[in-house]
């Protein structure tokens, strides 16, 4: 037997899992993400999405973390993001690192995006 989800399913999955995160969160934990992760590793800082779109079967969220953020975050090497449905505690809904550790310096701002693409694969 095949199972497909059809593409107008998709599209509507990507549409509804936009309400499902809020919060952007970044922290400076190597430890790599599991199934049964309900926290991140080390979180520096959360801030609320500025930015939630969906397009096909894609939904982006975006948020940025500016140059006036906790000292915490200044300097620092960010290995992990997470997104979630409150500015505190809350339910991640996706936990991630990067492919490359980005360095967040003191005087930049930093965009950070995520996209999660729902697929038959």
């Amino acid at each position: 037997m095949t199972n497909i989800i059809p593409t107008a399913s998709l599209n509507s999955l990507a549409t509804t899992f936009l309400s499902s995160g809020t919060y952007i969160a970044v922290g400076d934990s190597a430890t790599v993400p599991t199934l049964l992760s309900t926290a991140m590793g080390n979180q520096l800082d959360r801030n609320a999405v500025t930015l939630a779109t969906a397009s096909g079967a894609s939904a982006t969220f975006e948020t940025f973390f500016t140059t006036s953020e906790p000292s915490a975050i200044a300097t620092t090497t960010i290995r992990e993001v997470g997104l979630f449905n409150a500015a505190s505690a809350g339910t991640m809904v996706l936990h991630a690192q990067p492919t490359i550790p980005v360095s967040k310096q003191t005087n930049k701002t930093m965009l950070v995006t995520i996209i999660v693409t729902f697929s038959n694969a």
